[in-house]
């Protein structure tokens, strides 16, 4: 743990940034379109990726630094859309 090579990094952040798009296309389904089942369905795909992702972090073949920036930008999108939701 702790020996992060740029390959490790790639990995690790190509992982995330495809869960966070296909995430980001689930929350439109949900919070904008208010299409709940699709929602769930993309979300269903994403949640993999995130749990490969997250494992590969806990046996420290990368680590979190980009990919902790998706997915703070992720939840304020997750924040915003969903305020948005409530007032449709």
């Amino acid at each position: 743990m702790g020996n992060f090579t740029s390959t490790d990094t790639i990995v690790g952040s190509t992982l995330v940034f495809v869960a966070t798009t296909i995430s980001v296309v689930g929350i439109l389904f949900n919070n904008v379109l208010l299409l709940h089942y699709l929602a769930m369905l993309t979300w269903s795909v994403s949640n993999i990726l995130f749990v490969a992702f997250f494992y590969g972090q806990y046996r420290g073949w990368w680590n979190g630094s980009l990919p902790s920036a998706i997915l703070c930008g992720l939840y304020a999108f997750m924040f915003i859309t969903g305020i948005y939701g409530l007032t449709l």
